[in-house]
């Protein structure tokens, strides 16, 4: 392959790129969408539990200091699920973003214009077979269309508690009492000093 030609088959792959720079933006956020899903659906699902929870009044079921120490729980698993997603996340690079949306092609263009020619560079038959296909990958890369996320988590989560968790955070913005919330706040952050003397006195005087 010459050297004329290697040089502009390099600029028309950056070119490429620059025109595709809006389908890989929508192909990086698929991936982001999907390891953002499959590291941290833990940490989400018991958020919507515990928001579930505290709506329906489930702290008013036990005493101040229970209450306390199951949020105090809550806070802590999720701390702990936070943690473990983050540990755990790999970043989608930019070579990652132009695969995902070279794959939507069986041809993979944006690879094959990567490539060079490893044999024939010196016969000129064989080199205008070469550039003839990547003439032609070039025009297939412009049709190239990202795809969905997949944010299927069957394989992480085979009990669907993402899905109970949904279920139950929905019901409790439809139906549970609007009260409850800030009642569970003011009584679980509430400093003790505070609720100990927060008593009322009332006194009657004859005129």
């Amino acid at each position: 392959m010459s050297q004329i030609w290697k040089r502009y088959a390099d600029k028309r792959y950056v070119g490429i790129l620059r025109a595709l720079r809006l389908r890989l933006a929508l192909s990086g956020a698929a991936l982001w969408a999907e390891v953002l899903s499959r590291r941290f659906w833990p940490f989400w699902t018991l958020v919507l539990f515990a928001y579930a929870f505290a709506a329906f009044g489930g702290f008013g079921l036990f005493s101040v200091n229970i209450g306390r120490g199951i949020l105090g729980l809550m806070l802590a698993l999720g701390v702990g699920l936070l943690v473990w997603g983050a540990r755990g996340l790999q970043l989608p690079n930019r070579n990652a973003v132009i695969d995902r949306l070279d794959g939507s092609n069986d041809n993979t263009p944006l690879a094959s214009l990567r490539d060079h020619s490893a044999t024939g560079k010196g016969d000129a038959f064989t080199r205008s077979l070469w550039e003839a296909h990547q003439t032609s990958m070039a025009t297939q890369s412009v049709y190239l269309v990202p795809s969905p996320p997949d944010l299927r988590l069957s394989r992480h989560d085979k009990n669907g508690l993402r899905f109970m968790a949904l279920v139950s955070a929905l019901a409790a913005v439809f139906f549970a009492p609007s009260g409850n919330l800030t009642a569970a706040k003011n009584t679980l952050l509430t400093p003790s000093a505070a609720m100990a003397f927060a008593t009322s006195m009332e006194a009657w005087a004859t005129p």
